[in-house]
């Protein structure tokens, strides 16, 4: 393996570290921005949850590893201390984009798929890079054939959720603006921070994508 391989391959291995240290950086610039409302991330949710029709679903605060997220098992809203308590504007996008989810899951049936198996997602992924590289490695075709086919489903499903998430922020950015939770000089603020929320979600999608090139690029040559 050549010197310009071993760089590419660091180089795909830290495409997620670098996409979530710039997504920090900008949600954390806009936790200090108070919203006018002084609402908390839960009361935001709740309004959007409740005014539509899921008045069965819970909302918790969440330690896990797996945070702000809409569990379709449970009915359960979960978001971290952060989003849960916080009056600024990140938390009120973070939470008003994960209560939409759970509203667009109520109607798509691989976005209650994907809330079921995120965990396991995340873990397919690693296994998928991993047993890819091993291949490389050892210059086994049927290794890497074996990566490439793990990372092309999660690719494939992600791109199979992607309507259902463009259509969750659009319902998010459609209740905020309705609620008058936002003013109108935040407007364009909300369209950048939505957008760094769906860049910063697919980070996984993106660096499958990447550690597919590159592994057929190895298998070419």
């Amino acid at each position: 393996m050549s010197q310009i391989d071993v760089f590419i391959g660091i180089g795909i291995m830290i495409i997620p570290l670098i996409i979530s240290m710039v997504s920090a950086i900008i949600i954390n610039q806009n936790r200090k921005i108070k919203n006018d409302k002084k609402l908390s991330g839960f009361e935001v949710a709740k309004k959007i949850i409740d005014g539509n029709g899921l008045l069965q679903t819970y909302i918790v605060e969440s330690k896990e590893t797996v945070t702000n997220h809409y569990d379709v098992k449970r009915n359960v809203l979960r978001l971290d201390s952060k989003n849960f308590h916080g009056e600024d504007l990140a938390s009120m996008i973070i939470s008003a984009q994960k209560a939409s989810c759970g509203v667009i899951a109520k109607e798509n049936n691989l976005l209650k798929l994907r809330s079921l198996i995120l965990n396991f997602l995340n873990f397919a992924s690693i296994i998928g890079y991993i047993i890819a590289f091993i291949g490389i490695f050892m210059k086994d075709a049927d290794i890497m054939y074996l990566g490439i086919v793990i990372l092309g489903m999660i690719i494939f499903f992600y791109l199979a959720c992607l309507n259902g998430d463009l259509k969750a922020s659009n319902l998010a950015k459609k209740e905020l603006i309705e609620y008058k939770f936002v003013k109108e000089n935040e407007i364009s603020k909300l369209n950048s921070l939505f957008m760094i929320t769906m860049f910063s979600y697919f980070s996984g999608m993106i660096t499958a994508f990447s550690e597919l090139s590159y592994i057929l690029k190895n298998m070419i040559n």
